[in-house]
């Protein structure tokens, strides 16, 4: 076993141009048991996080949901009893495409996962489990007991083109306490009986790039589609929306809040094969027309699986991406003063031995924190470093070492107290385990 993973790589290594405080570690335990993995993390608008994450159990996958309340002294809150959610031996569930979870007032709000379609091994839809407050009341099982919600409201899919296709790559917000919206990668478009195995995409380092050693996708025409619904908690689709009519087949999607309403952002497909990230506004009930955060010029005749992050905060927006363009895998990172309808300069954040699988979030006006992963021999290192405006790395951490294959998944990131908490999936040699870690 490489020896990074023995000691556990806990090493801290500040930038000598650092101008902030070191950050620090703190312990966190997490409800998560053995067999648990693909977590995902969302701050609501109280502070408090609420992390889902798969339990595997033979064939049958179980979702389940812990909330992690704020706490007022800046250090760690206790992790709400976790309850299970849904389960099914019926699930997609893949190591880019997995359930989420947001939240509201401190209460999960709405959540989902991908059924299959019969008689169709990749062809899936999205299910949406909202959450009414009968639904939820905090628990605290002495025997750390997983407990079950009954919904009031039963699951729902919110795309209503009924064809047997893909659809997943899901984000979703919280717009106020009875609604929330969500986009996604739709398949409608798509030929009929294609079915499109994510599989053998390749996840790796893209410095090469070379349309023959990829799988073509299908003519645009029949292209991929990103769309979006405005949802309320009784599970009523108010409104569903085409965002852009060609974008990559299984890139993740990203959508935040602002102001004047939401941003999502992409991984576009042009008529040429050029499949940059895009950004669309949503305000007033319209999505903008996409347009490009940056043109890389990434021409790839293949879905990468390699999805951008977009995040708000006080006025200023950040992306940051991956993209092989000119033979070179880089990680990028671009901000914006207004709301997205131009950036700056993009900041290389990592370049040649990067996977990327990014994510990010920003706790001030002038800098951000990205994590990204980084190819290091026969294994990888989990990034996350603040950055600048300006491009200057505030701070570089190696948190761990982390599996250089897909079944690593997307390690994620969030706000907590005014610090970062980090989650992501850890193999051990007979089972996975999701690791959390609180840094501030």
């Amino acid at each position: 076993m490489n020896l990074l993973k023995l000691i556990g790589v806990w090493t801290i290594l500040l930038c000598t141009a650092c101008t902030t405080n070191e950050i620090q570690e703190y312990p966190t335990e997490n409800p998560s048991t053995l067999n648990s993995k693909y977590p995902r993390l969302y701050t609501d608008n109280t502070g408090a996080v609420h992390m889902s994450w798969i339990h595997q159990v033979d064939d049958v996958a179980e979702l389940h949901l812990s909330t992690l309340p704020p706490a007022s002294d800046g250090a760690l809150g206790a992790w709400s009893t976790p309850m299970m959610i849904a389960a099914s031996d019926n699930w997609f569930i893949n190591w880019a495409d997995f359930p989420s979870v947001i939240g509201f007032n401190g209460k999960p709000m709405a959540s989902h996962w991908l059924n299959k379609v019969p008689g169709h091994t990749y062809s899936y839809d999205v299910r949406i489990q909202s959450f009414n407050l009968e639904d939820y009341s905090d628990r605290h099982e002495e025997d750390g007991s997983t407990s079950n919600i009954e919904f009031a409201t039963p699951s729902f899919v919110p795309h209503t083109d009924g064809t047997a296709t893909e659809h997943g790559f899901v984000s979703m917000q919280a717009i106020d306490s009875s609604h929330f919206y969500a986009i996604w990668l739709d398949g409608r478009n798509t030929q009929s009986g294609m079915d499109h195995n994510m599989e053998n995409h390749d996840m790796g380092n893209h410095s090469s790039s070379n349309p023959s050693d990829l799988a073509a996708n299908s003519p645009l025409n029949t292209a991929m589609t990103i769309r979006g619904a405005l949802i309320n908690t009784q599970g009523e689709l108010l409104e569903e929306s085409e965002i852009d009519n060609a974008v990559c087949d299984c890139c993740n999607t990203s959508l935040t809040t602002t102001d004047r309403g939401l941003i999502s952002v992409f991984r576009n497909r042009s008529d040429q094969e050029i499949r940059d990230i895009y950004i669309s506004r949503y305000e007033n009930g319209i999505w903008s027309d996409p347009k490009a955060v940056h043109n890389d010029g990434w021409k790839i005749a293949a879905c990468p699986v390699n999805g951008p992050q977009v995040v708000f905060k006080n006025g200023v927006t950040a992306v940051a991406w991956f993209t092989g363009a000119e033979q070179k895998a880089r990680v990028k990172l671009a901000f914006s003063d207004d709301y997205g309808d131009t950036f700056s300069e993009p900041i290389v954040i990592s370049e040649g031995s990067t996977l990327g699988r990014v994510d990010l979030i920003m706790t001030k006006n002038n800098s951000a924190w990205i994590s990204f992963v980084e190819r290091v021999e026969d294994t990888a290192q989990l990034h996350i470093q603040e950055i600048d405006r300006n491009g200057t790395v505030m701070q570089d951490l190696v948190l761990d070492a982390i599996d250089a294959s897909r079944r690593s998944g997307f390690p994620q990131m969030t706000e907590y107290n005014d610090g970062l908490l980090v989650a992501w999936t850890d193999w051990g040699e007979k089972a996975s385990t999701v690791r959390t870690r609180y840094l501030k």
